[in-house]
């Protein structure tokens, strides 16, 4: 029997995106994402190796290229992308996107796995679980968790400069979007409306429609984050329509046996509704996320110990024992890392100015 090839270009899936100003294109965070992706079963094994086209090569035997993709801006490029792929069931692609020049208001980390592993018991609430580390890992600004085809079904491209692009079954809201709507408002939606509300340690919030994520495109789950929606306020939202499929071939236009306006609407939809968002800039966020990272001295050995759930042990060098699997990591020497308490105020931030 043939074995069916897999589409890693169109397959279903459940996707967890980050969008963040908080500058994170550092070696130490580029570990600590392979392993929090480790630890909680996911850890991809295939690197796209190539900056022009794709090639795919086991991950194992080129780490180097991975990190490399954190540091190093692609020629002609103005972002770093670094494209991974895990093989072994959960099939999925993770794609980290840093900006490095500074001039767009947010990076992006993409975690999607297939649909079909989430029928399994306790497989949402791990992944949940995931998203909450990478969380408290990047401090992104928004997150989303969503079954591909309800997104696709439900919101076009996302401009968070015009608002958020709408509620969907996973939302983390960082401390300044909890501000802008009000911390109140929050705590009180999880009363009124059967939704889940889970706070997070640096003042942002997890926001889930609860049930199975799979079902986040029913009739049933689509009304209830219209419900939030109104509830948090529609004047935070900018929802986009979603691409339609034409009506007409594109000979019909060239014939003009289609009006202009027929054809706009269906290749620019009209936006179903426009949220006038109070004052949220992006760039003094950044500035203000930069600032704080280096007046912390950017992240320390014992910050990812504890993120990780690991033990420091051995004179020298620093090697991490994980207490729950006994298992040993060489971690990056500690002048790389930054351990040193002595210079607080020192830099790890690796990432160009705004």
């Amino acid at each position: 029997m043939k074995r069916e090839r897999f589409d890693w270009d169109n397959f279903e899936n459940v996707g967890l995106t980050f969008w963040v100003v908080k500058p994170f294109d550092a070696p130490e965070v580029a570990e600590a994402f392979l392993k929090i992706l480790e630890r909680y079963g996911y850890a991809p094994d295939r690197i796209n190796t190539g900056w022009t086209g794709e090639r795919w090569l086991k991950l194992s035997q080129h780490l180097e290229e991975y990190y490399r993709a954190w540091r190093e801006v692609p020629p002609k490029e103005v972002v770093k992308v670094c494209l991974l792929r895990r093989t072994l069931y959960p099939r999925g692609r993770i794609m980290v996107d840093i900006n490095a020049t500074g001039s767009l208001p947010f990076d992006t980390i993409d975690v999607c796995l297939e649909a079909d592993y989430f029928r399994e018991e306790g497989a949402q609430r791990n992944f949940l679980e995931l998203g909450k580390a990478l969380y408290r890992l990047v401090s992104p600004a928004y997150g989303i968790v969503e079954f591909s085809s309800t997104l696709h079904a439900k919101t076009g491209p996302m401009n968070l400069r015009r608002g958020l692009p709408g509620i969907f079954w996973g939302n983390f809201l960082g401390p300044e979007y909890v501000e802008l709507m009000g911390r109140k408002k929050l705590e009180e939606v999880a009363k009124r409306l059967p939704v889940e509300v889970e706070w997070m340690k640096d003042g942002g919030v997890l926001l889930t429609l609860g049930g199975c994520v799979l079902d986040s495109g029913t009739s049933e789950k689509l009304a209830l984050a219209e419900e939030v929606e109104r509830f948090l306020g529609e004047e935070y939202f900018s929802k986009t329509s979603p691409p339609k499929p034409l009506s007409f071939t594109w000979q019909d236009l060239l014939e003009g046996k289609v009006s202009r306006e027929e054809a706009r609407n269906h290749l620019f939809p009209p936006k179903p509704r426009q949220g006038k968002v109070p004052a949220f800039r992006f760039q003094e966020l950044r500035q203000k996320r930069r600032e704080e990272w280096r007046r912390s001295g950017g992240v320390t050995v014992r910050e990812l110990i504890e993120e990780l759930g690991l033990e420091l042990k051995g004179p020298g060098g620093v090697i991490a024992v994980d207490a729950s699997t006994g298992k040993a990591y060489h971690l990056l020497p500690e002048e790389i890392l930054g351990e040193d308490e002595s210079d607080e105020g020192e830099s790890t931030d690796t990432s160009e100015s705004d």
